[in-house]
């Protein structure tokens, strides 16, 4: 049994929040998008599941495997991620929030991520083709 984590925006659903803020932390500068980003009802839409890496995951807790959602989210967000997850919400063991730091976050065990600036994060790291819906 091995824990894997997995990234939420960009891998497990669609980019578009996830898109939203970087442009705005581009435009606005960091510390003001993650204010907006944590106080904002932008997030709270529905985004389209990645539904093969959605499957694999679910076949690799079959196998006895920890899922953990490791996100750049905020933790008052989990009930528009629980909304977006529907029942595979059931497969997490548990979610770390990053709140906007996620780069400084380390794990151990595998995460699964769009972005390859997390794979300093983990002892291994799978890149996920960035999921557009």
């Amino acid at each position: 049994m091995s824990t894997l984590y997995v990234d939420y925006d960009g891998t497990l659903v669609d980019d578009s929040v996830d898109q939203l803020f970087i442009n705005m932390a581009m435009d606005m500068g960091k510390e003001h998008a993650l204010d907006w980003y944590a106080h904002s009802e932008v997030w709270d839409v529905m985004l389209k599941l990645n539904m093969p890496i959605v499957h694999e995951l679910v076949a690799r807790k079959a196998k006895g495997d920890r899922i953990v959602l490791f996100t750049n989210r905020f933790p008052h967000q989990i009930d528009n991620i629980k909304r977006n997850m529907g029942t595979y919400w059931n497969m997490f063991d548990g979610y770390i929030f990053g709140q906007g730091n996620k780069h400084i976050v380390t794990i151990v065990g595998e995460l699964w991520d769009n972005d390859p600036k997390y794979a300093k994060c983990c002892s291994m790291f799978r890149l996920i083709p960035t999921f557009k819906g």
